[in-house]
């Protein structure tokens, strides 16, 4: 075994906090006894200069360094979301141990994890821990790079908490803890020894890591009862790593495992946002074999022959969800506990939280994307991870696709991440967000060009195009970008901005009146590989307008303009005022500026169609 690494005196761990584990899972009745331990190895990176790379550390990918976040810790910066960035220390020779670390995500977005592995022999390789999409996490094995799901849970994450994993390995007996507290156990004989790995597909910080020898306990003594029959391993299922690489073809449905006996699927279901209970639920698996709804305390039990299946979960007034690759052992029990996002009030969403599949399909909230695949034949969408994967590079195509409700004034957003693009200084290619779309080649655009890194607004009205705005912005492949594009009367304006920056103001805007019908929201792809997570189209209701000196037409500055509503506002250097989030009705807007009299207008208003231009003329 290696020797611990000599260290200088520990300091005290970061505080973490224990959030969001709504279930314990277990696999097996089977548990780790405490022990005694002897530290085969630690880290907590003090005795390392920032900036350089971590003394006994060996890194398969990615760009780790040591950093400043309030101590020192092992830090992977490459944002670069194609490739997995691994690391890892220690030796064949660990068997029996515990692997303790403290991390803390840089991204909580659906489709990344970070994963601490133990008995890792390379990256395909180990059992591992994971947490996954900011909603979740997974415990199982990787072998040649098929994944496998022990257990599986809720467990909502961010990027400014420090996390605690472990993972405890002795013999055929595995544990997996966050925060200190056990979540799943297994028994397997995959691996019987192997170091430790890190490893993410985006930003990710480590600390205070420790391995300590386990020692596996004493074997009872033999029974005069027979024993029981050993039960089949658990089938592969859907991969958790942290992002797929792009491929025009989804990963199969789970099928389920030659029976061996009856098995049970239960948990919970809640509400994302608060942790309560869902009842009423509709939980049901794939491929089919059972259904069920959850009571009032949000439980649910599923009755099925033994197998591999994707547990699918559908609630009223929320988007739909499942587990993927859910492994249900003969003659036993697994838990499967599960949050649900509630839908917005109006508008559209699309999680993507279905299992890979071809085609969009039915989006989360229940509506169904429609495209022009019979204009773009050659185009490929797909459901890849928990993403919405379009595929227009190889063949340098074009692909629209649009889905929600009618509105005239609406925000579309989305967060994409452009993998592959057409590089040609002639033409604009990457990822899209469309808003007023009437149809095929009729809509307004925003477009940001990895090929020559510019952020345009175009107006496409039955073919006819015609730009209204750009802007230099640079924008890298491989790279998660959030995306924003508002249409409000004849205003059209957009902005991107990286993860982790912070949401900037307005960066490009423009004007047109070909299209002021009402439409949908949407995504479109030009020559480029592109995920896209976090999809909605919003209604903006609003009342904007300007106050003004009825003598000389200059706006008043620094004036409270009044809602009848209650809501106030003050009016800007030019005297313009903007009242948002607005209920459909009928407001009355008020200003009496000192020196002037009062003013007053009544305007009308519905869901997605604002009151632009209401000037308050003073005297």
């Amino acid at each position: 075994m290696t020797a611990p690494r000599p260290r200088g005196p520990r300091r005290v761990l970061k505080t973490f906090t224990w959030v969001g584990v709504t279930a314990f899972i277990s696999v097996c009745l089977a548990s780790i006894p405490a022990q005694a331990a002897t530290v085969l190895y630690s880290d907590d990176f003090e005795s390392d200069a920032i900036g350089a790379a971590p003394a006994g550390w060996t890194a398969s990918s990615g760009t780790w360094t040591v950093a400043l976040d309030g101590t020192h810790v092992m830090k992977e910066t490459d944002t670069n979301t194609s490739v997995a960035k691994s690391i890892h220390t220690g030796s064949s020779s660990w068997t029996d141990y515990s692997v303790v670390a403290q991390v803390k995500p840089g991204t909580a977005i659906s489709g990344t994890a970070n994963v601490l592995a133990a008995r890792y022999m390379d990256d395909n390789n180990s059992y591992a821990l994971i947490l996954k999409d900011g909603t979740s996490w997974y415990f199982g094995k990787k072998v040649a790079g098929a994944w496998t799901t022990f257990a599986m849970g809720a467990f909502a994450y961010n990027t400014s908490t420090w996390y605690q994993l472990e993972v405890d390995a002795v013999g055929t007996s595995l544990a997996a803890f966050i925060n200190g507290h056990k979540v799943a156990s297994a028994t397997d004989s995959t691996f019987s020894g192997g170091a430790i790995d890190f490893m993410s597909r985006y930003v990710l910080e480590v600390d205070n890591v420790t391995v300590s020898a386990l020692s596996p306990s004493p074997s009872p003594s033999p029974s005069p009862s027979p024993s029981p029959s050993p039960s089949p391993s658990p089938s592969p299922s859907p991969s958790p790593s942290p992002s797929p690489s792009p491929s025009p073809s989804p990963s199969p449905s789970p099928s389920p495992s030659p029976s061996a006996g009856p098995s049970t699927i239960n948990g919970v279901i809640s509400n994302a946002w608060t942790g309560s209970p869902i009842a009423g639920a509709q939980v049901s698996t794939q491929p089919a074999s059972a259904t069920t709804t959850t009571g009032s305390d949000g439980s649910y039990s599923l009755n099925l022959g033994s197998g591999t299946y994707n547990v699918m979960l559908t609630a009223s007034g929320y988007n739909a969800n499942f587990a993927g690759g859910v492994v249900a052992p003969p003659n036993g029990n697994v838990s499967v506990n599960q949050a649900l996002v509630p839908l917005p009030a109006l508008g559209a969403q699309d999680l993507f939280s279905r299992p890979d599949q071809s085609g969009l399909g039915t989006s989360s909230d229940g509506h169904t994307w429609a495209n022009d695949l019979s204009v773009y034949p050659k185009a490929t969408a797909s459901i890849s991870g928990r993403q919405a994967l379009v595929q227009t590079a190889t063949a340098n195509t074009d692909y629209d696709t649009w889905m929600g409700v009618p509105y005239r004034d609406e925000e579309v957003s989305a967060d994409m991440d452009i993998v592959n693009v057409v590089q040609d200084a002639n033409v604009q290619h990457g990822g899209r967000l469309l808003a007023r779309v009437q149809g095929a080649s009729s809509w307004i655009v925003l477009v940001l060009n990895t090929s020559n890194d510019t952020l345009v607004l175009w107006v496409n009205n039955a073919g006819n195009w015609a730009q209204l705005g750009s802007t230099a912005l640079t924008l890298h492949p491989n790279t998660w970008y959030h995306a924003k594009l508002d249409v409000i009367g004849s205003t059209v304006r957009g902005k991107a901005w990286a993860y982790g920056a912070a949401e900037p103001g307005w960066q490009v805007t423009g004007a047109q009146s070909a299209i002021m019908a009402t439409g949908v929201g949407g995504l479109r792809t030009g020559g480029a590989d592109v995920y896209f997570v976090n999809y909605a189209e919003t209604p903006i209701t609003q009342i904007s307008g300007k106050v003004t000196d009825a003598a000389t037409g200059a706006g008043i500055a620094g004036a409270t303009v009044s809602l009848s509503n209650g809501a106030t506002t003050i009016t800007d250097s030019a005297g313009a005022y903007v009242f948002t989030g607005l209920a459909a009705g009928t407001y009355t807007v008020t200003c009496a500026p000192p020196g002037y009299n009062p003013g007053s207008v009544s305007v009308t208003v519905g869901t997605g169609f604002s009151a632009a231009g209401v000037k308050l003329a003073l005297t």
